[in-house]
């Protein structure tokens, strides 16, 4: 199913764009909690996150000798999503 979902954003983004994206993407539910602590540490705010996303990898503008594949991670946490959604009239899902 998830794989569906990235094939999907791969098709509307521009061709560009979708050319930079990771090969593999790992999509992972975090507490309100942990999304709180990465967003202080990684953009200097102290409220949770809806999503966070990190790339790491093969890239050309870093050219990290560390990287052995292109990879990212996308973290979603539910309660900030459905906090939002609630706050602005729109469904969950």
């Amino acid at each position: 199913m998830r794989s569906d979902l990235i094939r999907k954003v791969r098709r509307v983004l521009p061709r560009f764009l979708s050319r930079r994206l990771p090969r593999k993407i790992k999509v992972i539910e975090i507490s309100a909690g942990i999304s709180r602590r990465l967003n202080r540490v990684y953009r200097g705010r102290n409220k949770p996150a809806n999503v966070l996303s990190f790339y790491y990898g093969k890239d050309a503008s870093r050219r990290s000798p560390l990287a052995k594949e292109d990879y990212g991670e996308v973290l979603v946490c539910p309660e900030v999503i459905r906090r939002e959604a609630k706050e602005q009239g729109n469904a969950y899902q």
